[in-house]
């Protein structure tokens, strides 16, 4: 009797290994994945620092007009009042982005392309976000503050 306790409770304890060390396997195949994915390695950070910086710019935002931090635009220094919208419009937006590429990133994370593409992909959405970004604040600015 005892003899078959032991051998039920040494299945037990091999499935338990077993089902341990499948994921361990699995979590270093997927922390592979990442190390050595260019695409979400660049989008994961890069949407991280895009919501860092937007958090900070929401946080702190420059309360007088200057050159050295902000949203920097003709359109946003022209007066105190679009200055004030800009910082805090910009911030919205670039939160919102970082989010997005963020995501694109950890979606990446499942998708296998070829290093080079995944490296031009990469690049290509990181240099286009802040680009759309732009365009999006400064159509609202001048929604807003039209020329008179």
């Amino acid at each position: 009797m005892k003899k078959k306790h032991f051998l039920i409770f040494d299945l037990q304890n091999e499935k338990r290994r077993l089902r341990w060390a499948k994921k361990a396997y699995l979590s270093r195949i997927m922390l592979s994945n990442v190390m050595t994915n260019p695409l979400v390695l660049i989008l994961c950070i890069s949407g991280l620092i895009f919501l860092l910086a937007g958090f900070i710019q929401q946080r702190f935002p420059p309360k007088k007009i200057n050159h050295l931090y902000g949203y920097r635009t003709s359109n946003s220094m022209k007066s105190q009042e679009s200055w004030d919208f800009a910082q805090e419009y910009s911030a919205k937006k670039m939160m919102k982005m970082g989010t997005y590429i963020t995501a694109l990133g950890l979606l990446a994370w499942s998708i296998d392309f070829q290093f080079s593409w995944s490296v031009w992909i990469a690049l290509v959405i990181v240099t286009i976000s802040p680009l759309l970004m732009l365009l999006q604040v400064e159509t609202e600015l001048k929604k807003r503050f039209p020329k008179k």
